[in-house]
């Protein structure tokens, strides 16, 4: 392909290279490398090309891993249609907006001076990052409202 080819000093330990390379290769590969980032971008994508040729499609991996795979994948299926089966029967919308109410009629959630006293604390958040952390500190009861 014409890439220049670098020499490098000898190492303590064999550089590795691949099963099925010469002994007359492999004992070059010892002192001797080409980098593939020599290669221009279309010389790269026509090298890869030729080595990847010779193999068959995709790979496909064994009967047991296929098995795991699609037991996982129907497992998530089969959670995913329960859990939205027993929220839509729970009615969970209509719950949460009903507990929301009930925390609202308790007055504001978040007061400016908590929102201000959270900055003080962490100065680079932003407001709303404030206001999200300190309605994380809400506690709600079984029936949605709000704990004193």
């Amino acid at each position: 392909m014409g890439l220049s080819v670098e020499a490098f000093a000898s190492r303590n330990r064999e550089t590795p290279v691949a099963d099925g390379v010469s002994d007359q290769w492999r004992k070059w590969y010892q002192t001797q490398r080409v980098e593939l980032n020599a290669m221009t971008s279309p010389q790269f994508i026509a090298w890869l090309d030729a080595k990847l040729a010779g193999y068959p499609g995709k790979v496909v991996p064994p009967d047991a891993t296929i098995e795991t795979h699609a037991r996982e994948t129907l497992r998530e299926r089969i959670r995913d249609q329960i859990t939205e089966e027993v929220l839509r029967k729970a009615n969970v919308d209509a719950q949460v907006e009903r507990a929301l109410e009930e925390a609202l009629e308790a007055g504001p959630l978040v007061t400016r001076s908590e929102v201000e006293s959270v900055l003080a604390g962490e100065p680079a958040l932003s407001w709303r990052d404030a206001v999200d952390q300190a309605v994380e500190d809400v506690d709600f009861d079984t029936d949605g409202g709000p704990q004193p």
